[in-house]
């Protein structure tokens, strides 16, 4: 596998790159959801990179509010994928360790994605956003994993948000300090 990205890799750059450039909004955002629920670790790392890029400063300064809104949409994807691995049980064909250590990698690339999503929409939508606080902050615990980005995610919520994250302090704020 690692043989194959190593002669494929520069050749699937080129291919992705322009699949992120050519695709309507709507063809993206099911791309990119398509890609975040796949089992490799390297496919979601890839369809965060793709997130990102497309979502840069410039490019949602701009999309048409209907585009931006449907980018927001994926927030509750996002948000249904962390709970979903936070409460999933192991399916038969996996050892528990193998299922905890994909709902960790579930759990932080959903926590990504969905900073990505703040760093661009956030202002612009934040009712849609401070639910995703609480979210968040539930994943929250002692030395997991996924635990920076959850801190990421936090400050880039509270960032975006300003005084409305305020009332959300007394859920986030306690496994922080813990």
């Amino acid at each position: 596998s690692a043989r194959l990205r190593a002669v494929l890799g520069p050749q699937l750059t080129i291919i992705r790159d322009a699949a992120r450039v050519l695709l309507s909004t709507p063809s993206f955002v099911a791309v990119v959801l398509s890609l975040l629920g796949d089992e490799d670790p390297f496919t979601r790392r890839k369809a965060l990179e793709i997130l990102g890029a497309r979502l840069t400063e410039s490019s949602v300064r701009g999309m048409p509010h209907e585009e931006q809104a449907l980018c927001v949409e994926m927030l509750a994807d996002l948000h249904r994928a962390m709970q979903r691995a936070t409460h999933e049980g192991p399916p038969p064909r996996r050892g528990a360790g193998d299922e905890a250590e994909r709902a960790h990698v579930d759990v932080e690339t959903a926590v990504q994605a969905v900073t990505i999503l703040a760093r661009a929409f956030a202002r612009q939508f934040a009712a849609k956003f401070v639910p995703l606080l609480d979210a968040v902050a539930g994943q929250l615990s002692e030395n997991t994993p996924q635990s920076t980005s959850c801190y990421l995610c936090i400050a880039t919520l509270c960032a975006a948000l300003g005084p409305r994250a305020f009332p959300k302090l007394s859920v986030f704020l306690p496994p922080m300090l813990h």
